[in-house]
């Protein structure tokens, strides 16, 4: 390993590479490692690292042909709107006024600076961020060809990281655990991976409960589970940079980002490259204090505010691998550099072979929609809005799912999937109704999912006591509880999902982040039913492992009625 190291070295163009670690490749050799390499897995690395990347995806660049991975157009150096001769000229008789007359015309703004700028960004090029076709048709134009998005399994995906990378697996908060995958855990140890919770806002009002709340259930689950030291689960936001600080504190040199896709990698990766360039950009600078200061002197808080959200969503438009909403976004290893001595990779997110085509019956925009979720300390709370769905009644949301009540059962039903609940009379009106949904008008706003791609799948709940959340994969959960006397025993739950789609049955999310009702007053004696919102002490609850958080549903032939009502539509 010694002469690869002084191999590599010799060569300017790879000491480049070593050192600098942009979009044109970036790898450094550990001084140490815990886990045994090779030479030969070295070199079959150093390849994809050295050669030109796209910005947004880290795919192989290439302007040969057009129909492969990673084409993009070679600019000629001609402007399409070319800089007319009265630019110049307005420049020019600026320039020649008195400094105070300058000043009157630009509010107070240093004209020369400003005029400097501008010329520097015309005559200046980076030639690192060059996007490929693909991403600038999905990101410009949201043209979306889903060959072009290929989503591999989490082995695929660990064989592209070396082996002395240091893992770190994010995981979203909106569907927890369903995009934690065990099969990396055979290939990784499980102790030697930094977990990440990512999308906290989705789930609490402010990063004080997320990190005092939140991250004591994440880290109980996680330790309970898969015997993760609590000191490497950490929980963020991307979106709004919750958490950011602490974790690119600990993060360490060759850090591979890797999970399930639409998890928050990129964002998660762009919110530590902003942030790290806010903690360079808060050393003692007197020259820009004073330009920011003039440019904030005339502006109200508001204004203020305004051009510093514009500020932070240009910064990581232009920095960082791209984010979309489209699953298989991000299709090779992106190098980022967050420090001169730490290196992060963004890597392709990897599916499981059952969910990994749900965008067959999800146009784009429904995913866009889908993926923003809901904020689950507005809705998904005790005293939140929920609808009361009686027996013999289906309901659906988008028709990512179908699900009909019980005879003699009533439950009530809090929506966290970004798109109205919609209840039929019957199972058999709302599948037609989804399958003919084009020669109904009223009905175009119901439905998200394509039914001529996909067929329906039947399962059965597992039996629960007081209430349950149903999680959809990757687009959140709906909260369901019993009202009413219950029939003994309890009747079986159906519920038909598309084949692209994945659910589960969990633990009440809310008990484990929230306070709830202990059913004890003060003293701790018990309560009567009628007393317990009145008199009730609150607490909560702590993941301890005695039973299982999830439940997978139970796979049920398919009988009775709606088998025919299939056949017939």
């Amino acid at each position: 390993m010694n002469i690869l190291k002084s191999l590599l070295t010799q060569s300017p163009r790879l000491n480049r590479v070593l050192r600098i670690g942009r979009v044109s490749g970036a790898i450094r050799l550990p001084v140490a490692s815990t886990r045994p390499y090779s030479v030969l897995k070295v070199l079959e690395f150093l390849p994809n690292q050295l050669a030109p990347k796209c910005k947004s995806c880290g795919v192989q660049l290439q302007n040969e042909d057009k129909e492969k991975p990673g084409f993009y157009r070679i600019e000629t150096g001609e402007k399409k709107n070319p800089k007319k001769d009265l630019d110049s000229v307005y420049q020019k008789a600026l320039r020649s006024l008195s400094e105070e007359d300058q000043k009157m015309l630009s509010g107070g703004k240093s004209v020369e600076l400003h005029l400097q700028k501008n010329e520097a960004a015309d005559n200046s090029k980076d030639d690192t961020k060059i996007e490929c076709i693909r991403c600038r048709e999905i990101k410009f134009h949201s043209r979306f060809d889903s060959s072009q998005f290929p989503i591999e399994s989490p082995m695929k995906v660990l064989e592209k990281i070396p082996p002395w990378a240091q893992l770190v697996y994010v995981v979203s908060a909106q569907d927890f655990p369903l995009l934690l995958d065990s099969k990396v855990f055979e290939l990784w140890p499980a102790r030697q991976i930094q977990f990440v919770i990512t999308k906290a806002d989705l789930l609490f009002p402010n990063n004080k409960s997320a990190q005092e709340k939140g991250l004591r259930f994440f880290q109980d689950y996680l330790e309970r589970t898969y015997h993760i030291p609590r000191e490497q689960v950490f929980i963020v936001s991307g979106h709004v940079n919750w958490g950011i600080s602490n974790l690119l504190g600990s993060l360490k040199d060759d850090s591979f980002f890797i999970g399930s896709v639409n998890c928050g990698k990129s964002t998660l990766l762009q919110s530590l490259i902003y942030v790290t360039h806010l903690i360079r950009s808060k050393l003692p600078n007197a020259k820009r204090e004073r330009e920011m200061q003039k440019d904030e002197d005339h502006l109200g808080h508001t204004a203020i505010a305004r051009k510093r959200i514009k500020e932070l969503t240009k910064f990581k438009e232009q920095n960082g691998p791209g984010v979309s909403y489209m699953p298989g976004f991000t299709r090779s290893v992106i190098p980022i550099e967050l420090s001169p001595t730490k290196t992060a990779f963004d890597v392709p997110g990897f599916g499981a072979s059952d969910s990994n085509s749900f965008y067959e019956i999800l146009g784009p925009a429904a995913l866009k929609k889908l993926l923003k979720g809901v904020k689950f300390h507005k809705n998904g709370m005790y005293n939140s809005h929920y609808d009361t769905v009686k027996a013999g009644l289906t309901l659906t949301v988008g028709g990512l799912f179908f699900l009909t009540i019980p005879p003699n059962c009533m439950y009530r039903v809090k929506n966290l999937v970004n798109h109205p609940m919609h209840v039929f009379r019957n199972m058999d009106k709302a599948v037609h109704s989804w399958k003919h949904q084009s020669e109904n008008p009223a009905l175009k706003d119901v439905f998200l999912t394509d039914s001529s791609n996909t067929d329906l799948i039947r399962y059965e709940i597992p039996p629960f006591t007081g209430s349950f959340d149903l999680v959809i994969k990757n687009f959140g959960f709906l909260n369901i509880t019993a009202t009413g006397k219950m029939p003994d025993p309890m009747p079986p739950i159906f519920i038909y999902l598309p084949r692209q789609v994945s659910a589960v049955s969990r633990d009440p999310i809310a008990k484990f982040i929230t306070k709830s009702f202990t059913g004890r007053d003060k003293n701790g004696n018990p309560l009567k039913k009628e007393n317990i919102v009145r008199l009730s002490t609150k607490e909560i609850k702590r993941y301890v492992g005695h039973q299982q958080l999830i439940r997978p549903l139970i796979w049920a032939q398919e009988t009775g009625d709606l088998s025919q009502s299939l056949k017939k539509t």
